[in-house]
């Protein structure tokens, strides 16, 4: 997965309370786009903003977001994950353990984090 821009990321961020709508809706659809990646800097920038505009469209994108099947590509994480977690092994939980430390925000990250942290 590539590393986000975060200077991208800062000028869609500065764009969602830009005047004029069509700014604010390409800003949403290039956020959005950017997925799990972006999830860190949107959690910021909502713990940050006092606009209604800012909040409103950051909290579409991330639960968007967490949808877990909003893509297949997504699902198919979430199933590879569960499938490693099955299998049980040390090599298994090695792997985990792997993808677990992968980028903040990224669906592998959080998903391998989830199932090293549940009860065996």
């Amino acid at each position: 997965m590539p590393a986000v821009d975060a200077v991208q990321v800062a000028a869609f961020l500065a764009a969602l309370d830009a005047p004029a709508f069509a700014d604010r809706q390409a800003a949403t659809k290039g956020l959005k786009a950017l997925g799990d990646v972006a999830v860190p800097q949107l959690e910021a920038a909502l713990n940050a903003t006092a606009s209604a505009e800012v909040r409103t469209r950051i909290e579409t994108i991330l639960e968007a977001n967490a949808n877990l099947a909003h893509n297949a590509d997504e699902l198919r994480v979430v199933r590879a994950v569960e499938a490693v977690e099955w299998i049980g092994t040390p090599a298994a939980r090695t792997l985990l353990q792997s993808w677990a430390g992968g980028a903040a925000g990224v669906r592998l990250t959080r998903e391998a984090k989830a199932s090293l942290d549940r009860p065996r």
